[in-house]
């Protein structure tokens, strides 16, 4: 298992997390979401090169149901 650079960690987070931040391919697949009060975690692993990672979540926001139809309206 190999350690992220910083930079390595900003372009993934750049990217939008579509990309295998250490080969940057397309070919990563995510397991399930765990969530401890305003954290959540994803482990995430690339089928090509192997690494695996853990994509980590932090409460942004909330918003109503009308809100959310409001916006796809």
């Amino acid at each position: 298992m190999s350690l992220l650079t910083k930079e390595q960690k900003q372009k993934y987070l750049k990217n939008g997390t579509n990309l295998c931040p250490f080969c940057e391919s397309h070919d990563i697949v995510g397991g399930s979401v765990e969530i401890d009060g305003t954290v959540a975690w994803q482990e995430v692993s690339c089928s090509e090169c192997g690494e695996v990672w853990q994509d980590i979540y932090k409460f942004a926001c909330v918003e109503t149901q009308e809100e959310l139809n409001t916006k796809t309206s």
